[in-house]
């Protein structure tokens, strides 16, 4: 069943007030209060595991179609919130500082440059908002934790076209509904479960979050992963999780910010959200700058241990993140836990890692982590399988594994550099020789000879 938002009922007053959202929004002065967006289909690109669709207002909705090939009844479900009717809340925005003013725009309250259309495979929307061109292009692409292609991939470009230098950030915000949970809790490599709201910033922002439709993490439920880090995407400066509509959960509520959020520490996520910040750079005129993203299909996990590990490398990406994740579904606290990695020939613990990790007690209901940084050969293709095993002082060990496709890549040449040599010396000219003296008397005696001869013929 869809939710309702609060201001759902109140659709009348938002068309009343829908001449003030094309105006753009100074960063220190309050927003129009709350978002929905009921509408059409302008644009939709699907294949056989995902749909995105695009609402005219150029927000994405997006959702299975056969889900995971593994699962079954994961099909026609929400990824997103509004999936598949073409309702949406989650939308992006983006700050301009210009001769010394900051403005932030909300996406969707903009007039468009060109509205969603399909090309070449992808939606694309365009805005043009103080000389700045604004292209969002939405693919469904090869996912590198599942080796299909069921991740949805968000990409952002911003132009500047004017004749001066300005400064553009963006911000994407997405409103997570996973089948019919619409509070699924969030789980993060090296944080573990987040069930409050949190930001990360810079090197602390993970490579990735997952999220289940099953409150109890079932292995046959749907999952949800976004993917912030490696594999091309452009990690952001700041990452939340967050409550969309503070109604709905504790905190503020992020869907009325069209830019700055501050989470509230300790608040309940209701209506789960994430949110993306790139902090916003000078572009000069003529200058173009892109950030990308994913969010789409989970891969494999849930139960009472799983692993989450891409499911194929790239020659780019030989170094990658294992998260071994335990939930304890039992009635009794999991006590003095240590993991432990196995590795095949071929792969090997990044410098500083090590094999075997302590794991905090695990209460009933809660899920524990661990998370290991490995880095793989340069090999011809090979998949590896790669075990962690899990004891706790309490229970029966938790095995679980993982295989990782590593492909056939080229081994990285360094250069060699040829020494510089000093130009050549000139060969040079011999000296002529000189004749030793014994040879000279003999010289000039000949030659006194021969002018005798010629004296006497004369006389």
């Amino acid at each position: 069943m869809l939710k309702l938002k609060w201001l759902k009922n109140l659709l009348g007053l938002i068309s009343l007030l829908s001449l003030f959202y094309l105006l753009p929004v100074a960063a220190d002065q309050p927003t129009t209060k709350g978002i929905y967006l009921k509408g059409i289909q302008a644009a939709s690109i699907e294949n056989a595991y995902l749909k995105a669709v695009a609402v005219p207002e150029g927000s994405i909705v997006l959702g299975t179609t056969g889900g995971d090939p593994n699962i079954i009844g994961d099909e026609n479900k929400p990824l997103l919130w509004g999936f598949p009717d073409g309702s949406t809340t989650g939308y992006s925005s983006i700050r301009i500082i210009k001769n010394g003013e900051t403005r932030d725009y909300a996406l969707y309250r903009q007039p468009r440059l060109s509205d969603p259309a399909v090309e070449e495979g992808a939606l694309v929307v365009r805005w043009r908002l103080e000389d700045v061109v604004i292209t969002q292009r939405v693919t469904l692409v090869l996912n590198p934790y599942t080796n299909r292609e069921d991740l949805a991939l968000f990409h952002y470009t911003l132009s500047n076209e004017g004749s001066s230098a300005v400064q553009v950030g963006l911000r994407c915000m997405l409103d997570i509904m996973v089948g019919d949970n619409d509070f699924a809790p969030f789980f993060l490599p090296g944080v573990g479960q987040v069930t409050t709201e949190r930001d990360f910033y810079g090197e602390d922002i993970p490579s990735y979050f997952k999220a289940f439709e099953s409150p109890e993490y079932a292995q046959d439920s749907l999952r949800a992963q976004g993917i912030l880090k490696g594999f091309g995407m452009t990690p952001p400066d700041r990452f939340a999780l967050a409550t969309w509509d503070a109604s709905r959960g504790e905190g503020q509520g992020i869907m009325n910010s069209p830019w700055d959020y501050t989470i509230t520490p300790g608040a309940k996520i209701g209506d789960s959200t994430i949110a993306c910040w790139w902090n916003p750079i000078s572009l000069a005129p003529g200058e173009t700058r892109s950030y990308q993203f994913g969010y789409g299909l989970g891969g494999s996990g849930g139960g009472n241990i799983w692993l989450d590990m891409p499911a194929k490398l790239t020659c780019s990406n030989l170094q990658f993140t294992v998260t071994a994740w335990v939930s304890n579904t039992g009635t009794e606290t999991l006590m003095n836990g240590q993991a432990t990695i196995q590795l095949p020939a071929g792969i090997h613990l990044a410098p500083g890692e090590i094999a075997s990790k302590a794991l905090q007690d695990i209460i009933p209901g809660a899920t524990g982590s661990a998370n290991w940084q490995l880095v793989a050969d340069v090999q011809p293709e090979t998949s590896c399988e790669i075990r962690v095993q899990v004891t706790f002082a309490n229970t029966d060990p938790f095995t679980a594994q993982g295989t990782v496709l590593i492909p056939h890549c080229l081994p990285t040449l360094t250069p060699t550099v040829s020494p510089t040599l000093p130009p050549p010396s000139p060969t040079p000219t011999p000296a002529p020789e000189v004749p030793e003296a014994g040879s000279l008397a003999l010289l000039a005696a000949g030659l006194a000879g021969l002018g005798f001869a010629l004296w006497h013929r004369r006389h």
